[in-house]
């Protein structure tokens, strides 16, 4: 398996409230959360729901044979993780409205599976092109959906921050979840402290790069941090080859 993270507190903040998972005992998850709250109910956030994903997984995973029962199953797993952030935040005064974004990519049968709230991103580069997988829940993302706004206008709009969609902030969340074929290429998994201050021409850049892994996570967040640091970085990289013997990642 090549894979590699890295994370970063960034210039300004005095604490990590990232969160991730790489792949262990053969089961290939990566996560992704970006906690939120006050005090240090953000980083309680992030890491209750990253070890209630993989619990969670790791308990069904072998019931789960064909794509749609996988993607129920990454359904089941952030509703898991929601419930437990919720109830948390409700049992102590400390950590009452903490929340967390949540990204993660799951590699099973040759095929990516993909689930997702909140504004963390995924992307995937592939023939020296990069898409962003998944859609930001947040308000200007509704606006550059919509139209009304641009991705440029979007960099630099006064309300970018404000989440419209988080793991354990309500009794209920909306999770964005799809799969598609394992192709040669680089995932990242990455929170919006990257992407504030790195644009997706650097983030291509830095993947199309054929440097090493570690190298890669190095520069985004080296990155990241010379053009403002202003929060928490967090980047999971994980290159896939696919062969007729199955995915080499």
């Amino acid at each position: 398996m090549e894979a590699y993270a890295k994370t970063h507190t960034g210039k300004v903040r005095t604490n990590n409230e990232d969160c991730y998972f790489i792949s262990d005992e053969g089961l290939n998850l990566f996560i992704v959360a970006d906690g939120m709250g006050g005090h240090n109910a953000g980083e309680v956030a992030s890491q209750v729901a990253v070890d209630a994903v993989k619990k969670f997984i790791h308990n069904e995973i072998s019931e789960a044979k064909t794509s749609d029962l996988i993607d129920e199953m990454l359904l089941g797993a952030i509703r898991y993780a929601n419930a437990e952030v919720y109830e948390l935040s409700k049992s102590k005064e400390s950590m009452e409205g903490m929340g967390t974004t949540l990204t993660l990519l799951l590699i099973q049968n040759k095929m990516l599976y993909f689930g997702h709230v909140g504004d963390s991103r995924a992307y995937i580069l592939k023939d020296e092109t990069l898409e962003q997988v998944t859609q930001d829940h947040t308000l200007v993302g509704e606006l550059v959906r919509a139209g009304t706004i641009t991705e440029e206008q979007a960099r630099v709009h006064p309300q970018k921050n404000i989440i419209t969609n988080a793991v354990g902030t309500s009794l209920t969340v909306k999770i964005d979840v799809l799969h598609r074929i394992v192709e040669n290429e680089i995932i990242l998994l990455c929170s919006d402290g990257l992407t504030t201050h790195v644009t997706e021409d650097q983030i291509k850049g830095v993947l199309s790069s054929d440097k090493q892994l570690d190298t890669i996570c190095s520069e985004l967040v080296d990155m990241a941090n010379g053009q403002g640091g202003n929060d928490n970085i967090t980047v999971v990289a994980v290159k896939c080859n696919l062969s007729d013997e199955g995915v080499e990642c």
